[in-house]
Order: C-alpha cells, then sequence, then structure tokens
C-alpha cells in the first residue's frame, strides 16, 4: 500500500530556487511508493512549477492578489493570524486527507501547519539560515521575534525529524534550537545535471554586447540584495571594465534597483530582464555568477551555474563556503561594494585562472545528485 505524503510549502508559484527543489524531488520519489499531494499557503503566478501527473496539487490557501483588494486584504490577515496562533483552525478548513507523512518545506508558517498534524511521521525542511529568529540580536521588534521564535521552537517539538540543506543551516538551528540535535538530519539539495545540461542549449534571442558577461538571478527582495550588485556594478564602470550585467527574476524591488540603474547612468551595463523559465542559456554565456544576497540556506542558482562551469562571487551566506572549495570554485567576500568590484576586475582580467575555476566547478557540482538526494529522502520517510 502507498504511503500519502502531504507536502506544504510557503509558495509554489513564486520562481524561488525552493520550488524548484521539490519539484524535483517530488518528480522523482517512487510512484509506486507513494501517493504525493502539494499544499501551497500563498500563491504568486510567478511561474508554474512542472510535476509529473499522479503529483495532487491542492488550492492554495492565499493568492496573493488578496492584498490588492479591499475586502479580500481582511480575509488575507485573518489567515495569516490564524496560521500564526491557531493553525490547527487552517488544518480544519484546508486539510481534508489523513497522510502518513508530511513534510513542511519551509520553517514557520509551513511547519506550524504540519506540526499541528496527527500524521505518523512529521518533518521540517530549512532552506536558509535563521539567524532571523536570534531575538537576543535585534533591538527593534525585539519581543515580536521573540514571540516567533517560541512559536518555532513549539513547532520543532512535535516535528520528527528537521531537514538542514548546509552545514551553515544546520550550526544555526542548534544555535537557537541546542536541544534538537538529535531530530537534525543534513541532506544536501540535488540538481538533475543531464536536463540543465540540455536546457543551455535553448536558443535564446541574446548575445553579448559587451566583453565580458555577468549574470544574477533571484527574485527582486530586499534579502537578495540587488541594490548592492548594482553599486558594484557602478565601481567596475568606474574601473573601465567593459562588462554586461544582466539580472534574471521578478519582485518588490524592481521599481528601487531601476532608480539606481538611472542613478549611476548604467542602462548601457545593467539589463533587467524579468523573469525567465530557463535562465541556462544566459548562465551557459556568462564569465562570472554574482549573488550578493543577505541570506541564503543553499543558494540553488550557485550550484546551477557549477553544473554549466561558469565560476561565482558571492556574499558570505549559507552554503557558499562549502561550494567555493577554498576558492577553487568561486570567491566568497565580505558585502561590500569596492571589495567585490576589485575581486571580479581580477577575475575578469585573468582568463587562465577563470578555465581552471570553470573545471572546477563541473567536478564539485557532481556532489549534489538527485539521485543521492533522493535516496536519503526515502531512507528517512521509509
Amino acid at each position: 500500500m502507498k504511503k500519502k505524503i502531504l507536502f506544504v510549502i510557503w509558495s509554489f508559484s513564486a520562481g524561488g530556487g525552493a520550488e524548484r527543489i521539490l519539484a524535483n524531488i517530488v518528480n522523482n520519489l517512487d510512484k509506486n511508493k507513494y501517493e504525493i499531494s502539494i499544499l501551497e499557503f500563498e500563491n504568486f503566478s510567478i511561474r508554474k512549477e512542472i510535476v509529473n501527473e499522479n503529483i495532487n496539487i491542492l488550492n492554495p490557501i492565499l493568492k496573493s492578489y488578496y492584498r490588492e483588494n479591499s475586502l479580500k486584504r481582511i480575509y488575507y490577515k485573518l489567515i495569516y493570524f490564524l496560521v500564526k496562533h491557531k493553525p490547527q483552525i487552517i488544518r480544519k478548513f484546508f486539510i481534508k486527507d489523513k497522510y502518513d507523512i508530511e513534510i513542511a518545506f519551509n520553517y514557520m508558517i509551513p511547519s506550524f501547519i504540519v506540526s499541528t498534524g496527527k500524521s505518523a511521521k512529521k518533518l521540517c525542511w530549512v532552506h536558509s539560515s535563521i539567524e532571523d529568529l536570534d531575538y537576543k540580536e535585534i533591538i527593534n521588534d525585539r519581543n515580536k521575534v521573540e514571540k516567533m521564535n517560541l512559536k518555532q521552537k513549539k513547532s520543532f517539538e512535535k516535528i520528527d525529524n528537521i531537514i538542514a540543506i548546509s552545514n551553515v543551516t544546520q550550526k544555526s538551528i542548534l544555535d537557537l534550537y541546542p536541544n534538537f540535535q538529535d531530530k537534525i538530519k543534513k541532506i544536501y539539495n540535488g540538481y538533475e545535471f543531464n536536463k540543465i545540461l540540455s536546457l543551455k542549449e535553448e536558443i535564446v534571442d541574446f548575445n553579448k554586447s559587451k566583453k565580458y558577461l555577468l549574470v544574477a538571478i533571484g527574485r527582486l527582495v530586499k534579502q537578495k540584495n540587488f541594490l548592492l550588485l548594482i553599486e558594484v556594478a557602478n565601481k567596475l564602470k568606474e574601473k573601465n571594465i567593459d562588462f554586461e550585467l544582466i539580472i534574471i527574476g521578478e519582485g518588490e524591488q524592481k521599481e528601487k534597483i531601476e532608480e539606481k540603474i538611472n542613478k549611476y547612468d548604467l542602462c548601457n551595463n545593467v539589463k533587467l530582464l524579468g523573469y525567465i523559465n530557463n535562465p541556462y542559456p544566459y548562465l551557459k554565456k556568462a564569465d562570472l555568477f554574482c549573488l550578493t544576497s543577505e541570506a541564503e540556506g543553499f543558494p540553488t542558482v550557485i550550484v546551477e551555474s557549477m553544473i554549466l562551469g561558469c565560476p561565482f562571487v558571492s556574499t558570505k551566506v549559507a552554503g557558499v563556503d562549502e561550494l567555493s572549495s577554498n576558492n577553487e570554485c568561486g570567491i566568497v567576500l565580505e558585502s561590500d561594494a569596492n571589495i567585490i568590484s576589485d575581486k571580479i576586475k581580477e577575475l575578469l582580467n585573468d582568463s587562465d585562472l577563470r578555465k581552471k575555476m570553470s573545471l572546477n566547478c563541473v567536478k564539485k557540482a557532481r556532489e549534489y545528485s538527485l539521485e543521492r538526494q533522493i535516496k536519503n529522502i526515502e531512507r528517512l520517510i521509509d
């Protein structure tokens, strides 16, 4: 008899890395052993993840456009209040079936929902370091963060296993909740190498207009810190580097980013391409991949760039030290525009070093195979 599994994810339609990881997992778990459903908390309709026909996609709890509608905004706020304070009510109305295994694919909201369930086994994935719950380090909104910290602790208490996707993620959990050490399992994200290598061959209407091409991919939100990347671009322009930076993604900070591009007169150097379903042909052409995030769990886009032999420059976020392999595949730097631009200039001017790093990237990326990830997951849920 098949095991019934429910995945609860904050969003399965925002075009982020966690969504792609979940799609890869459910598409590759043994369909003869598992009956899988996915419940999305908030739908954004930016990207529709492709899943196999046997995967049951439940109706989302919320849709993002509810925020813009005066009447539906009341409902929107009510749902957010309930999921934080009375998640069992959310379950009553939105989870009708019984499941053998329930998996929160994010901490916070999905874990609140899953932890109140009666399923035989409950898991929670953590894709990022969780220092945002460390209220002791916060001055503003300290009471609010402390309450969320306590809610997350209570949620983890009811969870059987917590899945950390990197060493940094694991450490951040233990720093806040040392008593949960025995619950934590580390499972690296897995990637479909052959699919990525095939998709990179898609013909796109884009040609390099400058000597060097830099690529950045991600939601245009504060956490991704693209405003810092525009500062870096300005420094590169001041250093007379013949470069083009393309940014792939959509988000609420788009206008602020465009304002900064115009402020520095970077329209000939920086292009916002919006959300693109297949970014791999662009990564294939790139000389460097750039990540300037404030926080990450394990940056999917860096692994994908490495599969295509593209070295990276990144700020210090979770997972990148492991991926950089002592600077053999990428360079990890402080969040400083001068420091980042100096290193990018150095790498762009050294083609031999970049070729060496490119070969190292392809070799290192093989450690993050989807087959290995699926094997570890099935070992945990069987």
